[in-house]
């Protein structure tokens, strides 16, 4: 856990950053890249912590020609900075995270919520 949390790509600009996930991502095929998270067992950061490989196994049932990745920063609970964190310290993640959900659902956009109190997070 150390080695995700506590790292920070904030000193990094959009031509140093690996992309290492989303490359590995891109050498399989969509349905792989969903199988590969199901079996990691990773869950949503909401309060429900719903299986984000089910999510992204029923986005893939949907027969849309346009599907849209949507990462919620707004962090309703009180008290919560979890997601803030994230934006402000880890940003190129979370786009990799984006890219890697919409290659994995045929995605074709993908949009970033995040509070207007969260100035920094907006910034990065």
């Amino acid at each position: 856990m150390e080695k995700i949390f506590l790292k920070s790509d904030i000193n990094l600009k959009y031509e140093n950053y690996p992309f290492e996930g989303l490359k590995k991502s891109l050498k399989i095929l969509p349905d792989d890249v969903v199988k590969k998270i199901k079996k990691s067992t990773l869950k949503g950061r909401g309060g429900a912590g719903f299986p984000t490989g089910l999510k992204w196994e029923f986005s893939n049932k949907i027969d849309s020609d346009i599907k849209i990745v949507i990462c919620n920063g707004d962090e309703g609970e009180p008290g919560t900075f979890k997601d803030r964190y994230l934006m402000e310290n880890m940003p190129f993640k979370v786009i990799e995270g984006i890219l890697i959900c919409g290659y994995a659902t045929k995605s074709r956009y993908g949009y970033i919520y995040i509070r207007g109190e969260y100035d920094l997070a907006i910034k990065k």
